[in-house]
């Protein structure tokens, strides 16, 4: 880290002596995976050993970044003494395009290839199962393709979901190519038929309710961040109403802009 003092003169002879730091270091933040690949992770926490810290929040091209002093205690350590931290708190939206193009997209279309197996007539099952097990071990492939994306985790995400639920649909599909030969030849048109009417109701009904699903809360996830960021705008505004503040001291990192940013002392 890099620490200088600047000294600023107010409007009305006020005189402010900041000390301020420049720290690069690596955070670390233990994310909720439950919403991937639509997930929003807001927050971020660092330990810093100071008795009291008064910080004016920051702003760069209106990005929703704030911090907040509290006092903390690790659970961890063997004596339970009560120290400062500093507590970051940042919004980053994933770009879930990536995701719903090359897996999600493709994993639909694997899915909806199980109807074609109705084409095969009745009287080869065999072909019918044959087809139905290569649909799903392609299924089995996308499920490895995107454990590869994320941290090996105790629960599923919203990626999981959808791939093994797709996985069950190809196995529902094959088990009933299996389940036709016990039938009667003369019933076994008209029930073929009601199971293909079932399976692509089956289908639009799954894909439509998880697309709600993801709508839905997305629009609440944002919806609570863009409130949290015009919360963040209306405090920043009336913390940076006196922006009048003369240097009296040259910056060592250049030129930056004109706001009372920083620790003061």
């Amino acid at each position: 880290q890099r620490i200088w003092k600047d000294v600023q003169f107010g409007p009305g002879g006020e005189a402010f002596v900041l000390e301020k730091r420049r720290t690069k270091g690596v955070f670390t933040e233990p994310m909720e995976l439950q919403e991937f690949p639509f997930d929003i992770q807001v927050d971020n926490t660092s330990n810093y050993s100071i008795v009291r810290v008064l910080c004016f929040n920051t702003i760069e091209n209106k990005k929703f970044s704030t911090f907040t002093t509290k006092v903390t205690e690790d659970e961890y350590e063997r004596n339970k003494y009560k120290k400062p931290g500093l507590f970051f708190r940042c919004c980053v939206i994933r770009r879930a395009g990536f995701f719903i193009w090359n897996i999600m997209l493709i994993m639909s279309i694997i899915s909806a290839l199980s109807f074609v197996t109705f084409a095969v007539p009745r009287e080869l099952p065999q072909n019918r199962i044959q087809l139905s097990f290569i649909l799903l071990l392609a299924g089995v492939t996308f499920k490895f393709a995107a454990s590869q994306s994320v941290p090996k985790i105790s629960y599923l995400t919203h990626l999981d979901r959808y791939i093994l639920g797709s996985m069950i649909f190809l196995f529902l599909v094959a088990g009933w190519h299996g389940m036709i030969t016990l039938f009667e030849d003369e019933d076994d048109a008209a029930m073929d038929l009601i199971a293909f009417i079932c399976f692509i109701c089956l289908y639009i009904i799954l894909h439509v309710a998880f697309v709600i699903t993801m709508v839905v809360r997305g629009f609440s996830r944002r919806a609570d961040v863009r409130k949290r960021e015009r919360e963040y705008l209306t405090r920043y505004e009336e913390t940076h109403k006196n922006d009048s503040l003369v240097l009296t001291k040259r910056r060592l990192f250049g030129t930056r802009q004109r706001t009372r940013v920083g620790i003061r002392a």
